[in-house]
């Protein structure tokens, strides 16, 4: 939908896991992943929800395909509002050729009032940068100055995960088959997150009892700011015990504010469900 008055347009594509109803009322222009399940094709969000993706990614022999937005989707995009600013945020570049798509679309738009930032992010993390872009939209800054903002911002984001189930990095061939039978055997859970938009492995927990600590630890390792944090679970809803993750990092580490949501179908694919993050913010 479009934006307000004079006030900047806000772009993000769907790993930022806004739900459909978000994008209404905060007037967020979301532009989809492509899914492909065994040959046919899906919009991610638009006509594959979270809770169907997961029912297909159980009942499939074989992981699905995702795929950026071409560029033709972001011009597309841009072209509804050509009387206002844009700032655009995909997930980060590392992870995808959503970025490059975004930015050869700017480029074809020969426009010079679109912010294209590589936000490092994805999932919670992205969201957490687009909620800010809302507030600093409401609050009348310009694209540049929210830009600015979120380029600053970026760069005090941390994502921490959890995968629940080795199955599907191995299926996608990330891990060899007796790689995963050992760890899920010893009950294995691999700690990971984003570095310089990249995700990388943190640390490894031995059994849920652990998952906890193993993540306290690196969350002690920052100076964060208690205002809010984000949690996020990979699977259909009320599949995931998020409640004993969340509670108690909520709890110690005393966030003001925090906010759930579910997780999409490019992390779906490649860690399948179970998977449990938080995002906060550090100084």
């Amino acid at each position: 939908m479009k934006g307000k008055d004079t006030m900047f347009q806000l772009i993000t594509d769907s790993t930022s896991d806004l739900t459909k109803e978000e994008w209404t009322r905060d007037g967020v222009e979301v532009v989809p992943l492509n899914v492909e399940f065994a040959g046919k094709h899906f919009q991610d969000r638009l006509t594959l929800t979270p809770d169907d993706f997961y029912g297909l990614l159980a009942e499939s022999e074989e992981l699905p395909k995702t795929s950026q937005p071409a560029p033709g989707q972001f011009l597309e995009a841009y072209e509804r509002y050509p009387d206002q600013e844009i700032v655009v945020l995909p997930m980060s570049r590392e992870l995808s050729g959503t970025y490059q798509s975004a930015l050869l679309a700017k480029q074809m738009s020969g426009r010079d009032d679109i912010y294209v930032v590589d936000t490092l992010q994805t999932a919670q993390g992205l969201r957490f940068l687009v909620d800010e872009a809302i507030r600093l939209r409401d609050e009348g800054k310009t694209a540049q100055e929210a830009a600015r903002a979120i380029e600053d911002l970026k760069e005090h984001i941390q994502l921490i995960a959890v995968v629940d189930t080795l199955e599907y990095l191995y299926k996608g061939g990330r891990l060899s088959k007796s790689v995963m039978m050992a760890g899920n055997f010893l009950h294995i859970h691999p700690i990971i997150g984003l570095e310089d938009g990249k995700i990388v492995m943190f640390s490894k927990a031995r059994g849920k009892k652990s998952i906890l600590r193993e993540v306290e630890k690196l969350i002690d390792a920052h100076d964060i700011d208690p205002e809010r944090a984000y949690f996020g679970y990979s699977g259909a809803k009320g599949s995931v015990d998020l409640v004993s993750f969340r509670d108690p990092l909520a709890n110690k580490y005393g966030f003001a504010t925090h906010m759930t949501s579910q997780i999409g179908s490019l992390i779906g694919t490649h860690t399948g469900p179970g998977l449990r993050l938080i995002v906060y913010r550090f100084r």
